[in-house]
């Protein structure tokens, strides 16, 4: 896959990234850890104290390193 810019005079020009959507991971590849390095197959995650919405840790389950956290809005919040 190419790189999303290009340079052009000087300036660098973004192209439209796909959708989401469009990137479809086959059945049998799993992400690995950056931790560990083992196969990720799956999450735990743990609900974080948060003033507004619901804030959460996903992690690994072989090392329990964090691997991101990921806040959510509730539809009331525009």
């Amino acid at each position: 896959m190419g790189d999303l810019r290009t340079q052009r005079g000087g300036m660098a020009i973004f192209k439209k990234q796909p959708a989401m959507s469009d990137y479809r991971m086959p059945d049998d590849v799993y992400p690995k850890c950056p931790h560990c390095e083992k196969p990720v197959d799956g999450l735990m995650s743990r609900e974080l104290v948060a003033d507004l919405g619901k804030a959460y840790a996903w992690a690994c389950p072989y090392c329990h390193a964090v691997l991101g956290v990921t806040h959510r809005k509730g539809f009331w919040m525009g």
